[in-house]
């Protein structure tokens, strides 16, 4: 695989979320407590200290883990920016609790709870058996290593409800591999490639988050921030077929070995047109964009640019030059980001938060670039 490939990986996830330090990855929970027994309450009410703590001065000057909800209120969203993740708020499993009964148990409080407490499959096992055909619990299902028997029934459900999701046809071709069903894999992967539909669920997700943490007692745009982490996100259809693409490139090697050239430039052109769908910002996602990229180069690099190939009438050369400028191009935009993420208002960063629900991250960083460094 392209060494490219891993290193905008990381990029794009910075520029996927306003909290640049917080770069994440599929198995990581920022914002969650792994260990199934409750947590140190830090969300203490905020006119009362902690035990053994008398933090004086300004919010900023208290240790994160020492913070009230008034303190993280009054930094606002420009609090969140410098936190490593071992500083980040932890979440009490009772207040969990109390506000599963508080909302009697409903399905955006269960998969919240499901987010934060990953390894406890009772939430999920709740809610797929209260809401059985809702998406977002059939999408949760099928993503969760804990479901394994479920995920095939859950992925064929979802399917059923949105047929032209593309989303869960990437799911359903990533589990193929998993199986070992090749063909199968490849046929879902082709069928996902012409659906210009994706749903994740992404913004159902960070809403329920939002709203939890606001019951908890943080402002708004404060929740909002904490709700932007991305254990609140499902990972991208992209992030899921990356264990497989290095299969799809040992396998078009081993055609191109046993002479079966018009198979393997058959694979080839699927790879670039699943990169293309990715790189177009199929759904305003920078990291697809960028895992889309990485697999367009990786097959590319592949081909003679000195030949004509029927699947590519542009040239090989045509097409490496395209992706290298929206290589760039990304790049320029996740070093712009960087620069001006510490130096929004906090009403800007709220405003970026907004931007991103409505209209993806490439939209949104891009407006918040311009009002930090002008058009």
């Amino acid at each position: 695989m392209n060494p490219r490939f891993l290193i905008a990986f990381a990029l794009s996830a910075a520029v996927a979320t306003l909290l640049i330090k917080l770069c994440f990855t599929p198995v990581n929970r920022a914002v969650s407590n792994p260990d199934p027994a409750p947590a140190p309450n830090v969300y203490q009410d905020a006119t009362v200290l902690h035990v053994g703590k008398s933090p004086v001065g300004s919010p900023a000057s208290i240790p994160p883990e020492a913070r009230t909800i008034q303190d993280w209120n009054q930094l606002g969203l420009k609090g969140l920016l410098n936190l490593e993740k071992k500083d980040y708020p932890s979440i009490d499993r009772a207040q969990l609790q109390a506000y599963l009964l508080h909302t009697n148990e409903s399905v955006d409080a269960l998969l919240v709870a499901n987010a934060l407490f990953d390894t406890d499959p009772s939430f999920l096992g709740t809610a797929l058996e209260r809401y059985p055909r809702d998406p977002r619990v059939l999408f949760a299902t099928a993503l969760s290593d804990q479901f394994q028997d479920q995920r095939k029934t859950a992925l064929e459900s979802l399917l059923e409800h949105d047929p032209e999701n593309a989303y869960a046809l990437y799911l359903a071709s990533s589990h193929s591999f998993d199986q070992n069903d090749y063909d199968s894999a490849i046929s879902l992967l082709k069928e996902g490639v012409q659906k210009n539909h994706l749903e994740s669920y992404r913004i159902h997700n960070w809403q329920a988050a939002q709203e939890f943490f606001q019951h908890l007692g943080f402002s708004s745009d404060v929740a909002n921030g904490l709700a932007a982490v991305p254990v609140f996100r499902a990972p991208h259809p992209a992030q899921l077929l990356v264990p497989y693409l290095k299969e799809l490139e040992s396998h078009y090697d081993s055609l191109i070995k046993s002479d079966q050239t018009v198979e393997a430039l058959e694979l080839a052109a699927l790879a670039i047109e699943t990169g293309n769908s990715l790189s177009q910002g199929q759904d305003e996602d920078l990291q697809a964009e960028y895992i889309g990229l990485a697999l367009e180069a990786s097959f590319l690099e592949k081909l003679d640019p000195n030949l004509d190939y029927q699947y590519f009438p542009d040239g090989v050369p045509i097409l490496r030059s395209s992706v290298q400028n929206q290589e760039v191009q990304l790049n320029e935009l996740l070093m712009a980001m960087m620069e001006s993420v510490p130096k929004a208002t906090n009403l800007q960063l709220a405003h970026y938060l907004d931007r991103v629900k409505l209209f993806g991250d490439r939209a949104a960083n891009q407006w918040l670039v311009a009002q930090i460094q002008g058009p």
